[in-house]
């Protein structure tokens, strides 16, 4: 999900904000259920406004993963996708 703002130059020069503070980089559904994903490198902390949007998140039933592998993505993809790999060369 792509938050943050975008500066519009012409005619009216202004900026708009996309998103949600805080939202999560990806946005996964399967049989109407969301996951939202954060992906954090090993060290990487969320934010307040990361920790509060997984708060929401979690108030509306929707799922959180706080992703800091590949594999780790992968492994939980998989399993919601009922065991189906994701490696395009299987």
């Amino acid at each position: 999900l792509n938050a943050g703002k975008l500066s519009i130059v012409g005619k009216y020069n202004r900026m708009i904000t996309l998103g949600r503070a805080g939202a999560a980089d990806l946005l996964v559904i399967k049989e109407g259920q969301c996951i939202f994903v954060e992906l954090k490198g090993t060290g990487g902390k969320q934010t307040e406004a990361q920790k509060d949007f997984e708060a929401l998140a979690q108030r509306h039933k929707a799922k959180y993963w706080l992703i800091r592998e590949l594999e780790e993505l992968v492994a939980k993809l998989e399993e919601v996708n009922d065991g189906q790999s994701f490696n395009q060369n299987d």
